[in-house]
């Protein structure tokens, strides 16, 4: 995606992300390759693989309430269908074909509390 188009999905999307492994199926550039080409000034991060496995920092934008747990799940289920698409799909899959996806259905188990307006670690 273009810097620039990058730039303004990034300002209107309600999470935050900050990519640590992104699955890139649009190439085969090894991530060592394509990071090699990074000025000495950018960060290491992210890394480009074409397996199918990312791991993201997400949170919500915004202070969520505190009372309400719900809320903090809705916001992770919301969150989570953003990369579980893009992770999934066979990297020998021809993506150029595809218009559109959505995912039909998964399930989430919540084992414990947590707060989605702070950082948290997304490994798929």
């Amino acid at each position: 995606v273009p810097l620039k188009m990058r730039a303004q999905r990034e300002k209107d999307n309600p999470i935050e992300t900050r990519y640590v492994l992104v699955a890139d199926f649009f190439c085969d550039i090894k991530s060592s390759d394509r990071n090699a080409t990074s000025s000495p000034n950018q960060r290491d991060y992210p890394k480009y693989t074409t397996d199918s496995k990312q791991i993201v920092w997400i949170k919500a934008r915004h202070r969520l309430p505190d009372d309400d747990q719900n809320i903090h799940r809705s916001v992770l289920a919301y969150a989570s269908d953003m990369f579980l698409l893009p992770t999934s799909i066979n990297s020998k899959f021809n993506l150029t074909d595809v218009g559109m996806m959505a995912s039909r259905d998964h399930s989430m188990w919540f084992h414990s509390d947590f707060r989605m307006d702070e950082w948290m670690l997304y490994e798929m």
